[in-house]
């Protein structure tokens, strides 16, 4: 059996989310990608778009020829291909899944396959989203993430290296654990809390009264969407999780109900000291998870601090006079926390200076209040508030010299400065080259800027910005400089970012109207200092609007992912 990656055919069965996504992760490996699925026009998609190399319409002349399968399909599917198709698999070849259970999948899959001399090793992959299919994948996916690899006594320690070192090559890392206690470590860190999920939407949106519900619904904001976010995820795939770890899923219920009435019998005893306690004990155990995935994956997840504000920025009655120039004029604008934003304008439309305001080097003239973070400027050190930001510009190349590295400018954002002017530890280089992976840029770390692209620039100094954990992040006119390769895929690294659940939100500022890609749902038009229109993307990217905010006749195209582009007419 071969030990590592070199040459693999290594065959991905199933392209959801997860195997699409997977797919896209083993573009960066030395293998050979086969895959099938299906559906005929997914798996013509998944060649055309490059996810795969190679797919049949018979999933056994894929089989056949595969050193490595990866079973990305629900449990009962996995359970039944294996016993439809154990005589095609490849003799000597390793078999593993990502199914989110793994006692029943060993149990049926493993000795089906031995009698054919083909391996088995459950996988589960610690990483998803709520949404579904192949058009929802993204490469970023499985980076970072966990994978508990399953064996015993009984397992071949080959094939394990080989599941191993396929998981480790796209980003993650590997812990070893038998079957059972696997399904009741997920049972309690996993499967419980999509129930809990599930409760908490049903509690308070399962209203009969109209009325009630609109009032809810307004009432309902980032921290009902972050604790029911996974209520979204498929109902029939949570099903067959549930319904295949059933034992360990009631245990972890129980657990759940005992502390739930020990909780409730503290408030009606009105113990408020207690509750008070407790309610910190439970934020420091989860602020200590969330710095174990910051320090051991850098996962760049945020320590929320204690809030008492619902936005993030606060604006009203701005005027910003510069050069004697009146630039913004009586602006008012609020953005909520986890609301991903953009600001379109043309060149002199005033959102670079709109963007020293929020910094707090343009300051507008007396009666304006602006806030960041709930901290009221005037009344907040702003050296300490900036560090909660990271502004990324392309403008910035021009501020700092070019024989940095890309690791030297990536480290340097530890410091706040543009380059490094010290030595950096190796707990930081390691830190910075995890950064790195996440945004693919690892190949640019001993390289210069100067023999850099632009769109490689503008990735470094994403990275930088990544390094300080910011609470919010300012891109702006990050793809002003780029080509149009080079935009899409700063795009597509943007809406990666987006997607993260790392306590981030992006205001992306920009001129391009077909650079506002969907994760940004709200915005605004500037013109002259003022807001043409704010609301969401569909209210906001209007012609109408556009013609008042460019003085132009512009067509609207809004593609199939729901970018809009412009023709002039």
């Amino acid at each position: 059996m071969q030990k590592n990656l070199d040459g693999l055919n290594v065959a991905v069965i199933g392209l959801g989310l997860l195997g699409t996504s997977l797919a896209m992760a083993m573009r960066r490996l030395p293998v050979h990608r086969l895959g099938w699925t299906r559906r005929r026009e997914v798996r013509e998609w998944a060649l055309t778009e490059k996810i795969l190399e190679e797919t049949a319409e018979n999933p056994a002349d894929i089989l056949s020829r595969a050193d490595l399968v990866i079973l990305t399909l629900p449990i009962p599917v996995i359970i039944e291909f294996v016993r439809q198709h154990a005589a095609e698999f490849k003799p000597g070849s390793v078999v593993t899944d990502i199914g989110s259970v793994k006692e029943v999948i060993v149990n049926n899959c493993a000795p089906e396959l031995k009698k054919y001399g083909v391996f088995f090793v459950g996988s589960h992959p610690m990483a998803g989203t709520e949404k579904s299919g192949p058009k929802a994948a993204f490469p970023t996916l499985y980076d970072n993430a966990e994978v508990f690899v399953t064996c015993d006594e009984t397992t071949d320690e080959e094939a394990v290296k080989l599941v191993e070192a396929f998981w480790q090559a796209i980003g993650t890392t590997t812990v070893r654990i038998a079957p059972v206690p696997h399904d009741q470590l997920v049972a309690h860190s996993s499967h419980v809390s999509h129930l809990l999920a599930l409760a908490l939407t049903m509690a308070v949106l399962d209203c009969d009264d109209k009325k009630t519900l609109e009032g809810r619904f307004s009432g309902c904001a980032t921290g009902f969407r972050d604790t029911s976010r996974i209520a979204s995820s498929s109902p029939a795939m949570w099903r067959e999780i549930i319904e295949n770890n059933l034992p360990a899923v009631l245990d972890a219920m129980d657990s759940f109900e005992a502390y739930y009435k020990k909780l409730r019998a503290m408030l009606e005893a009105k113990d408020f000291d207690q509750f008070e306690a407790e309610f910190a004990r439970g934020k420091a155990l989860r602020d200590s998870w969330i710095r174990y995935k910051n320090e051991k994956h850098h996962c760049n997840w945020q320590v929320i601090m204690s809030q008492d504000y619902s936005d993030l920025i606060r604006v009203e009655k701005a005027d910003v006079y510069l050069g004697g120039n009146h630039i913004i004029k009586d602006f008012n604008w609020s953005v909520p926390a986890g609301q991903h934003s953009f600001i379109l304008g043309a060149n002199g439309a005033g959102k670079t200076t709109l963007v020293k305001m929020l910094m707090g080097y343009a300051w507008p003239l007396f009666g304006a209040k602006i806030q960041l973070f709930g901290e009221t400027f005037g009344s907040v050190d702003l050296v300490q508030l900036r560090k909660r930001i990271a502004w990324v510009s392309p403008f910035m190349q021009q501020w700092t010299r070019q024989d940095w590295t890309g690791l030297e400018m990536v480290i340097s954002g530890l410091d706040g400065t543009l380059g490094l002017f010290r030595k950096f530890t190796a707990e930081e280089e390691e830190q910075a080259l995890g950064v790195m992976r996440r945004l693919r840029c690892e190949k640019l770390r001993d390289r210069k800027l100067y023999v850099m692209s632009s769109g490689e620039q503008v990735k470094i100094l994403i990275a930088r910005a990544l390094m300080c954990k910011p609470e919010l992040m300012i891109l702006d006119e990050a793809s002003v400089y780029l080509d149009i390769t080079s935009r899409e895929f700063l795009l597509e690294t943007i809406m990666h970012l987006a997607c993260e659940d790392n306590g981030m939100t992006i205001l992306f500022i920009t001129q391009r109207i077909e650079d506002i890609v969907p994760v940004f749902h709200h915005g605004i038009i500037l013109a002259n200092g003022q807001k043409v229109v704010e609301g969401t993307i569909d209210e906001v990217l209007t012609e109408e609007n556009l013609e008042k905010a460019f003085q132009l006749k512009i067509k609207l195209i809004k593609n199939s992912a729901g970018r809009y582009w412009p023709v002039i007419e």
